[in-house]
């Protein structure tokens, strides 16, 4: 499901390119990646991300650029309104 491609930076640095790509019915449904700067870094957001992805209803939160649910707890939960999310 997910790739971490290495590139070369302007100034001779390595990056780290994560991608997912999922597909349906050979069509692409989702498709999004991240740089940084290391390789543990990426393997940790790819692997984090995925397992969202997994997650029931993550797909479709994804497709509608929603945050993971997890995330709109902490950002509600910090503006006060924590039982609404729940």
């Amino acid at each position: 499901m997910g790739t971490i491609v290495e590139r070369r930076r302007a100034d001779g640095t390595s990056a780290y390119r994560a991608q997912i790509l999922i597909k349906s019915k050979g069509q692409i449904v989702h498709q999004e990646s991240s740089t940084f700067s290391r390789r543990t870094t990426a393997e940790a957001w790819l692997k984090r991300r995925e397992k969202e992805l997994k997650s029931p209803g993550g797909l479709e939160a994804a497709q509608r650029n929603e945050p993971p649910r997890v995330y709109r707890r902490v950002i509600c939960s910090t503006s006060g309104y924590f039982i609404e999310c729940v």
